[in-house]
């Protein structure tokens, strides 16, 4: 029973060793043409879900998706997103390409749109860590994030107006 502790004890160690050893004797992949880390876009996209989940703004959009606030959504878009994210019937450039996570092309007319104004807001506002992704809490107002969140849950029924901002 002894020798079964001991060997349980040494195994449980052996593992944040062997992690330790992957990271500092570099041979984790950190370029960001290397593939992905085993399990890093599993756990990544775990750790996001939970966090903007917990901490997204509740209840409604203060903001409406009248045919204005998309309208003024699709402009902020054009200027701040569109080089990373591409514009209708155009996917991210090469830029874009090159940044690792990439970053998802968020006007796809096959994307499906499953998460609520409120958890847009939340990553416009506080941007994702260990990405291109920006917080864009000093750099836009309240109503502009806002009005992007619901442009992007509305992107595939936007007004005239807006679509031809994102052209």
């Amino acid at each position: 029973m002894k020798g079964f502790i001991i060997g349980l004890i040494l195994g449980l160690l052996a593992i944040p060793i062997a992690v330790y050893l992957y990271f500092s004797l570099g041979w984790a992949p950190v370029a960001t043409d290397s593939p992905p880390m085993p399990f890093e876009q599993y756990l990544a996209d775990i750790a996001l879900g939970a966090r903007v989940e917990h901490e997204m703004p509740k209840g409604p959009s203060p903001v409406r998706p009248t045919d204005d606030n998309l309208t003024a959504g699709a402009k902020v878009y054009s200027q701040h997103c569109g080089g990373c994210h591409g514009k209708i019937d155009q996917k991210p450039g090469p830029f874009a390409e090159a940044l690792f996570p990439k970053p998802p092309y968020l006007l796809d007319p096959d994307r499906t749109i499953e998460d609520p104004p409120e958890a847009y807001y939340w990553v416009i506002t506080n941007g994702i860590r260990l990405s291109a992704m920006p917080s864009f809490k000093n750099m836009l107002g309240d109503d502009q994030r806002w009005q992007l969140s619901e442009m992007l849950v509305n992107a595939h029924k936007l007004p005239a107006t807006a679509q031809e901002l994102l052209k």
